[in-house]
């Protein structure tokens, strides 16, 4: 099986990116990388992970995975 995405979950407001997502992330060349947080704002952390809350990434971005 190939991932499709990186997900890491985070409990803080202010996530911080761990260098084991980062790695993986580079490891397995993936395009989709999210963090999930408490928060409901939807933003991007660096040019390729986005920062969003549980029910944004169920409707919004698990969908098109």
């Amino acid at each position: 099986l190939i991932p499709l995405a990186a997900v890491e979950i985070k409990f803080s407001l202010t996530p911080s990116i761990s260098k084991g997502f980062i790695s993986g992330i580079d490891t397995l060349q993936l395009k989709n990388s999210f963090i999930i947080t408490p928060a409901d704002d939807d933003y991007f952390k660096n040019e390729t992970i986005k920062v969003c809350g549980i029910k944004s990434f169920i409707e919004k971005y698990l969908p098109s995975l």
